[in-house]
């Protein structure tokens, strides 16, 4: 078997790492798994409430996240 040289050796080791990364992400779950939980700080009623109550609405109807809740 011939000797690599370093530079053979550094482009052989950078591919098979890119390959594992590659693999890695084919593995991934989607985002989230979980369902979203808002937790607003503010008492209810107030403007921030009524805006994460639309966001949750919003959320809602694109079907972006399972079951956004409070």
């Amino acid at each position: 078997m011939a000797k690599l040289t370093r530079r053979q050796s550094v482009t052989l080791a950078g591919a098979l790492c890119a390959m594992t990364l590659g693999a890695a992400s084919a593995w991934s779950t989607t985002y989230p798994e979980k369902p979203v939980r808002m937790i607003i700080p503010i008492a209810p009623g107030g403007q921030t409430d009524v805006v994460a109550r639309l966001l949750q609405l919003t959320i809602d109807k694109q079907n972006c996240c399972p079951n956004p809740s409070w």
